[in-house]
């Protein structure tokens, strides 16, 4: 047989019905067909595969190269997958073939549709006679109207087509605008994977892969391939949204991932999970999952979504944990309807609910609105015990049902917090005073009297009690106050530093009548406080230390003498020495007379 013939090796690029084709050519057969039966061999792709030795010996090829490209096991992957190739239909590179004169393997894969050498797009028809450019044609070069098919001219392609056809092929050069899915190993069992996402691109289709013609015509290829040219340019996030919408589209009752994606799910499990292949196409799938899957992961090892991916669908235990709630509280709140929840029924006894994080973090932020007292004290920068007042005074707004509300973290509105802050700011009045109280100590450290607290707080609301001073930062207790301001409203401030009239009586045991005469002829100074609701006059340390300087009590000099008061009133008086604030009864009795201590000095001169 190699006697007769023109015998030459093959290209690289060339495959061995491609070589065929074209020794047939060279050697006037008709077709190729024709050239293996004279070596008196079965001109079919599966007998050439089972008698490799013969077709060598006949033909004087290399059993090396015809290895390559007739792999001994005929694995269906890569460019040896009979599954994908063309069988009617040539599909060509003008630029190659002007270049090589010769028919590359790579370009009767079904879903090959461009050159990445040139960047064009491959060619099917004729741009004479418009036909299909068939496989039968005697020369490979022309078209069997006559026209040369080296000089066509082309189309660029798509990045998408030069991609899929340079990795279907194991072309690893760089791409712009597409990343990897896969090694280039991997990429062996592109062809399958690409064909089952295509043909599955619709969720409400049922398909058979084994029953589904692939693309003969490069229009078909390309038909094929844009249905799933979104899903790879924008990666991951074009994959993830596919992946969202079949979710969407699946039995939202079926809480297993095989059972809400059905067959596109086990096709994708097997080509990347259970082959071990194209990792980064799973791990965005399993990112797509974690997003956007409400049904039960558990017992999922086979997903590998990315390390820092959080579940956007979490169990109800694990969602009261992150709300800080008792977990029967948040399952009632989602059977009642009260938060937005997905609860369903799996088996006989066990419930499945999940919580979307989103949800998740409404509660949470919605609780945040409402706190504790402690919290609010915190945050005014007060005691507790004046936000107990605030709220009595109805400066603040609580709900006493307020556990009730799973929306609710305390009882009490942050917000009007900060608003009655900004309220008291904004009627702050700065000016100089002699003694000041910040907005915790109004309470006082010995007050009771609840009644004068609130009449102070809806006083200090309304803008007839307005701060000196406002120091940023301490919340409300950074607003300072008049101290004679705040007496007016409650006298008991100044318990801290005074005494009323009935304390003084009871401290130096000075007659009740005697002390209110001296403070009603101005020898003693008081104040006009409110305690207990009821008017009471204030004497201040400051006035009580003034009044010791200008005045000595005759009583507690007769004290201090061992005598009476009123025989030492005849002998101050003998002495010409002045007697002042004297009260005299209605039996005629005098009380509560004073010596000045400047009359005194004078004796010593």
């Amino acid at each position: 047989m190699t006697a007769l013939i023109d015998l030459f090796p093959p290209e690289s690029t060339e495959g061995p019905i491609e070589y065929l084709r074209r020794l047939a050519f060279r050697n006037d057969y008709s077709d190729w067909q024709s050239l293996v039966r004279a070596a008196q061999l079965n001109p079919s792709l599966n007998a050439l595969w089972k008698n490799k030795p013969a077709l060598c010996k006949a033909l004087g090829l290399e059993p090396g190269w015809l290895d390559t490209v007739m792999p001994p096991t005929n694995s269906g992957t890569g460019l040896h997958d009979t599954f994908f190739r063309r069988t009617s239909i040539d599909a060509i590179c003008p630029h190659c073939l002007k270049e090589h004169d010769h028919l590359h393997q790579a370009w009767t894969h079904s879903l090959i549709s461009a050159c990445p050498d040139h960047g064009t797009a491959l060619i099917d028809t004729c741009p004479s006679c418009g036909d299909h450019l068939s496989h039968k044609r005697f020369n490979p070069s022309i078209c069997d109207c006559g026209y040369d098919l080296r000089e066509a001219t082309t189309m660029p392609a798509s990045s998408f087509e030069i991609w899929t056809s340079a990795r279907l092929t194991g072309d690893m050069r760089p791409c712009e605008g597409h990343q990897e899915i896969g090694t280039q190993e991997d990429y062996a069992g592109l062809g399958k994977l690409l064909f089952s996402l295509a043909i599955r691109i619709d969720p409400s289709s049922k398909v058979k892969p084994g029953k589904t013609s692939r693309p003969h015509e490069l229009g078909q290829t390309r038909a094929l391939m844009a249905a799933i040219q979104p899903l790879f340019e924008a990666w991951p996030q074009g994959f993830n949204a596919h992946v969202r919408d079949r979710l969407k589209a699946g039995n939202p009752a079926v809480f297993s991932p095989s059972g809400r994606l059905g067959a596109w799910y086990a096709a994708l499990h097997n080509l990347c999970r259970k082959a071990n292949a194209f990792e980064p196409l799973w791990t965005a799938f399993s990112d797509a999952m974690i997003d956007h899957f409400d049904g039960n992961l558990r017992g999922q090892q086979v997903l590998k979504p990315s390390p820092e991916r959080e579940r956007r669908f979490v169990p109800t235990a694990e969602a009261a944990r992150l709300i800080g709630i008792p977990p029967t509280k948040l399952s009632a709140a989602l059977k009642s309807g009260l938060v937005a929840g997905h609860i369903s029924k799996q088996g006989t006894a066990y419930t499945l609910a999940l919580m979307d994080r989103a949800e998740v973090e409404r509660v949470r932020t919605e609780r945040a609105c409402w706190i504790t007292a402690s919290a609010a004290a915190t945050i005014a920068g007060v005691p507790p015990s004046v936000i107990s007042h605030l709220i009595e005074a109805g400066l603040l707004t609580r709900d006493n049902r307020w556990a009730q509300d799973i929306l609710k973290g305390g009882p009490i509105k942050k917000a009007c917090i900060q608003t009655l802050l900004e309220t008291l700011i904004s009627l702050v009045e700065p000016r100089e005073t002699p003694e000041s109280l910040r907005f915790g100590q109004l309470i006082g450290r010995r007050t009771t009297d609840k009644k004068g607290i609130h009449r102070l707080y809806q006083a200090i609301a309304s803008g007839d009690v307005r701060a000196v001073r406002y120091t940023p930062g301490f919340g409300l207790d950074g607003l300072t106050f008049a101290t004679d301001d705040v007496r007016r409203y409650l006298g008991s401030v100044g318990l801290t530093n005074g005494m009323t009239l009935t304390q003084l009586e009871k401290a130096n045991g000075w007659k009740y009548e005697a002390l209110s005469h001296w403070a009603q002829i101005g020898l003693l100074k008081t104040e006009e406080v409110l305690l207990q609701g009821r008017s009471a006059r204030l004497v201040t340390n400051t006035a009580l230390a003034e009044f010791h300087r200008t005045w000595v009590p005759v009583s507690d000099l007769a004290q201090a003498l061992n005598t009476k008061s009123s025989a030492l009133t005849a002998k101050i008086i003998e002495r010409g020495i002045s007697i002042h604030g004297t009260l005299t009864l209605p039996s005629g009795a005098k009380r509560g007379g004073l010596v000045s201590f400047a009359d005194l000095a004078a004796l010593l001169c």
